[in-house]
């Protein structure tokens, strides 16, 4: 593995829960996206919100498929 690969992998394994709340969703043909947050429980029972922004295509088979995600800790002005 990377040492990238690696990183991910040990931040993912950090987390007891994750749940996703859409603020708004713009779909156009077979592209979706959403907008909201994710609350993230870190074993130490804190909880991390971050903004999301996901967009979704159907593949050939109708599947939805990410093809962009995006997620960064909400705005806090100095």
């Amino acid at each position: 593995h990377s040492p990238r690969a690696s990183s991910a992998v040990t931040v993912w394994t950090c987390w007891t829960a994750c749940s996703a709340e859409n603020n708004a969703v713009f779909i156009t043909g077979e592209t979706a996206t959403t907008m909201g947050n994710v609350s993230i429980t870190g074993k130490d029972g804190a909880v991390t919100v971050v903004d999301k922004t996901w967009t979704y295509v159907k593949d050939d088979n109708g599947a939805l498929r990410i093809v962009v995600h995006h997620s960064s800790l909400p705005y806090a002005p100095s």
